[in-house]
């Protein structure tokens, strides 16, 4: 935790700073749960199932044993409830009702055509809609107003050509280097900041995979 007494030298206020602090970040959990809750995104879920798998084995190796318990948990999901079928599994976990795992197939192709089509500048910020159905109809009857691609990585080539895609992976692989050479010598209030914020993107891209 953040230790106030090293910019409040009165120990009462510090205190009492301390105690406000504390109540916000709870307040704010519980702001982001119930938030979390009413999008009703099962890739939200899985991101943030990811992201806090990922806190706690950082916080202490010994959550490692989670994971394996975790595949099993899935694997008794898929066998389960999608008959070990692996493609039923990923509709279950759909972000959005109403679009299946062919529809954003089929999204996902017309991503990687506008993608060889506009390599280098992108097809632009709002274009992926128009130009889907104009130059790529669509013919599974999937929605023809579909803004995005449906997946980050797909969505920045398109929208902003394959050298965004490259600046885009680079921040993420220049955050990554930072977060590991900072948080070694860091204070622990530093630290929890800057492998919160890491877990946190690293649960938004897992729930990426799916839309964007």
């Amino acid at each position: 935790a953040f230790d106030f007494n090293k910019v409040i030298k009165n120990d009462r206020l510090a205190r009492l700073a301390s105690g406000v602090f504390k109540i916000l970040l709870i307040l704010g959990l519980i702001l982001v749960i119930f938030t979390l809750i009413l999008t009703q995104s099962r890739g939200s879920y899985l991101g943030v199932l990811v992201g806090v798998l990922a806190l706690a084995i950082i916080r202490d190796r010994r959550y490692s044993w989670a994971i394996p318990i975790v595949i099993v948990i899935l694997l008794t999901f898929l066998q389960r409830n999608a008959q070990g079928d692996l493609a039923t599994l990923v509709e279950l976990w759909d972000v959005r009702r109403g679009l299946t795992l062919p529809g954003r197939f089929e999204i996902w192709r017309r991503a990687t055509l506008l993608i060889q089509d506009f390599p280098f500048t992108g097809a632009g910020l709002g274009a992926f809609s128009p130009l889907t159905n104009a130059l790529y109809p669509y013919f599974a009857g999937s929605n023809p107003q579909v803004p995005h691609a449906h997946n980050m990585i797909l969505t920045m080539a398109v929208d902003l050509g394959i050298p965004g895609l490259v600046l885009y992976t680079a921040l993420f692989s220049g955050l990554a280097a930072m977060v590991v050479k900072r948080s070694k010598k860091a204070p622990p209030d530093i630290k929890a900041l800057l492998v919160g914020l890491a877990c946190g993107l690293l649960a938004h891209q897992v729930f990426g995979i799916m839309d964007a």
